[in-house]
């Protein structure tokens, strides 16, 4: 009979395996292992008041049984009667001083109170009375991450995968840390604003404190593919953890592959709905300009959290987009109301009602716009919005750069980006200069090797910096800023005697700009043309050009060539 319950408890037929030990119990009420086995059944149900009474009477028939002890410590630390656990646990380590079990049970609750010195000493003599202690190198390697000691967590954990290697937790850990390792550090969810704004997709709720820099490319990407690999294999042996589902598309983001990431968080939709999974299939059905399918899913999120900020940012943006201004401004409302502080929800709402403009847009509008965007940025230009104003820049200023590459042409690049337009001039630039405000745009810039400096500055900030640059190009940089008085100052003040500056412009007939319901500026021809001869810079050419399509929407604009020379001539 006892044969019988141990294997349907073993099978985790509870129900069974508890009837059986009963009618056992009844032709043997004092066998001690029949009541220590029940006692852990009735844990294993959660009825710890049940299962402390079954070990307690195993334990007053055989005091001295290091496991019973054991066992009446994790009742109690289940309990979270942590005193009472540590009594327990060092009761049996009298009686066996290399009980490797009660050492890794003492420091687990050591770890849980911070007291990291003393958990590292009991996990040590854990791992040196048993070196194949799975657990043991697992809550180590939990403890070693609190640390900051990822390289020694991942050793433990390897070492544990020996042992254990269809062990899903472990798999999962390994992934975490070097996820964001690849990452280079962990990602705080920030407020995003704007026309194009967006939530990062987060990671994996049991976030990592910190992670290891990777030092290059290739190891950044090796971190991502072992990420992959170790999240894959925890799916094979927990199909249903939705979590994994989302941490491997949260990979996909980062790698900027928005549609492989798709799958997995429509499958943790199928398995579980949930806010996160709602969330983020918008997020991507927004960079897709599936607008409908986007504000459906947002629509579900919201349901989950009515006044989740980012949710409802994503929602007005769309509108914003597709020119539904009275949306738009229902949900820049509402989030008003939830931080009437936020001078980017201030400052859209002052474009959609028109009211007095401000001369620029809030830098922190700009920074986490582009910070958000950036995974999707170059796919969404270059393939949805048919955008191709490097190309149309670098056409405009052709006639003007010189017939023979100098020693020393320096190219600096405002509001850079991923470097679309820097790529255009790479040929041409002895030294290729990229500013912007968003870090992560300035992080993928840096991945394609165009440019011999990058900065994360305000580029008014940056021209301070540097003098005798022989081109400035700013393609679509000017639709984030209104008076270009101070700007094109410090432009002259930069650009060497003979040297130009290019840019784009957003077309407005409104003099001197316009800050328009988009939340971007536009600018007259006039106001251009009143400032370059305020600071005696002479346009060289000034084209109509199509800067994009929106929607239906052709977004008009011009392209600028300007130089302080007034005898600097074309060169075709």
């Amino acid at each position: 009979m006892l044969t019988e319950a141990l294997k349907h408890h073993q099978n985790a037929n509870l129900a069974k395996a508890k009837e059986l030990y009963l009618e056992a119990l009844q032709n043997s009420p004092d066998n001690h292992e029949l009541l220590h086995l029940l006692g852990i059944l009735h844990a294993q149900e959660n009825d710890l008041t049940n299962a402390e009474q079954y070990i307690q009477k195993a334990l007053e028939l055989d005091p001295d049984n290091i496991f019973y002890l054991n066992s009446m410590g994790n009742i109690f630390k289940n309990s979270n009667k942590l005193t009472s656990a540590v009594k327990y646990y060092n009761k049996a380590l009298k009686i066996e001083p290399n009980y490797a079990v009660a050492h890794n049970s003492i420091a687990t609750i050591l770890y849980a109170q911070n007291f990291f010195q003393q958990a590292e000493k009991h996990y040590q003599l854990a791992l040196t009375i048993n070196p194949e202690y799975a657990d043991a190198h697992f809550n180590y390697a939990l403890l070693l991450i609190k640390q900051n000691k990822k390289t020694e967590a991942l050793t433990h954990l390897d070492s544990a995968l020996k042992i254990e290697p269809d062990h899903p937790a472990l798999h999962c850990k390994k992934a975490e840390i070097l996820h964001h390792a690849a990452t280079h550090h962990i990602r705080h969810p920030v407020l995003d604003t704007g026309s194009r704004s967006t939530h990062s997709v987060q990671h994996s709720k049991h976030a990592i404190d910190s992670a290891v820099k990777p030092q290059n490319d290739t190891e950044q990407l090796q971190n991502y593919e072992l990420a992959l690999y170790h999240y894959k294999e925890a799916l094979k042996l927990d199909p249903l953890n939705t979590e994994i589902f989302h941490n491997i598309g949260a990979i996909f983001i980062e790698q900027g592959e928005p549609i492989a990431a798709l799958k997995y968080f429509l499958r943790q939709l199928q398995i579980a709905p949930n806010f996160d999974a709602f969330y983020n299939i918008g997020v991507i059905y927004n960079y897709q300009d599936r607008f409908n399918d986007a504000i459906q899913y947002f629509k579900e999120a919201l349901k989950l959290d009515p006044n989740h900020i980012a949710t409802h940012i994503n929602m007005a943006a769309i509108y914003l987009n597709v020119a539904d201004f009275k949306k738009a401004e229902q949900h820049y409302i509402h989030i008003q109301k939830l931080q009437p502080d936020n001078t980017e929800i201030n400052y859209i709402l002052d474009a959609i009602h028109q009211n007095e403009a401000p001369k620029t847009a809030p830098q922190t509008y700009i920074k986490h716009l582009f910070d958000q965007y950036a995974p999707y940025y170059d796919e969404h230009l270059t393939k949805t919005l048919n955008y191709n104003v490097p190309q149309i820049l670098r056409a405009s200023i052709e006639p003007f750069l010189p017939a023979e590459t100098s020693d020393s042409y320096t190219v600096l690049d405002l509001g850079c980006g991923t470097g679309l337009a820097g790529a255009t001039m790479r040929k041409q630039a002895t030294k290729l200069i990229g500013i912007d405000l968003s870090a992560k745009m300035i992080a993928i810039a840096k991945q394609k090797n165009i440019y011999d400096e990058l900065h994360v500055a305000d580029i008014n900030d940056a021209l301070a910096k540097y003098t005798d640059v022989d081109l400035i190009i700013a393609a679509d940089t000017f639709v984030y800023l209104g008076d270009l008085d101070t700007l094109l100052t410090n432009i002259k003040q930069t650009l060497t005697p003979s040297g130009i500056f290019a840019f784009s412009v957003e077309k407005t007939y409104t003099y001197p700009y316009h800050l328009q319901q988009t939340a971007r500026f536009a600018h007259s021809k006039k106001y251009i043309e009143k400032l370059a001869d305020k600071l005696n810079l002479t346009i060289l050419t000034c084209d109509n050009i199509k800067l994009r399509k929106e929607q239906s929407t052709i977004i008009e604009g011009y392209v600028f060539v300007i130089n302080q020379s007034h005898s600097l001539k074309q060169t075709n």
